[in-house]
């Protein structure tokens, strides 16, 4: 690779740059995730306001607690959602069997039809939704 007398290489030009300005940055980045403050921030309300560090930790306990109980109700609902369709299918096949023992056949499969088509219709929702 041949050099034109009296040019320098693209690299070195840049680099001579940097060298006349004197120029250095440094970059710090930190990145911090969770309900309380960084360690640093946390201090640094502290040393503001004495007492606020033990407002924030109590503050975060209590959301914690209320989002421990939302989710437990939450839970309690699902089951008692489920708990009432199952009951549902049960009188809805126990009245299928009713009307066919009494020859309302037409009546009895519609009855059985339509509880089955909700029932998948359901899952079929609650699959789409959680995909």
């Amino acid at each position: 690779m041949s050099r034109t007398p009296g040019k320098k290489p693209l690299a070195n030009k840049a680099g001579s740059l940097f060298r006349k300005e004197g120029r250095k940055t440094l970059i710090r980045q930190e990145e911090f995730k969770g309900p309380l403050p960084h360690p640093e921030l946390y201090a640094q309300y502290e040393n503001i306001c004495p007492g606020a560090a033990k407002e924030i930790l109590e503050y975060t306990k209590s959301e914690q607690e209320f989002r421990h109980k939302v989710v437990a109700s939450e839970f309690g609902y699902r089951r008692l959602g489920m708990f009432f369709a199952f009951l549902l299918c049960l009188v809805s096949i126990g009245g299928a069997v009713y009307l066919a023992s009494i020859n309302q056949l037409l009546v009895a499969s519609m009855l059985v039809g339509v509880t089955i088509t909700g029932i998948v219709g359901a899952f079929i929702q609650k699959r789409q939704t959680s995909e």
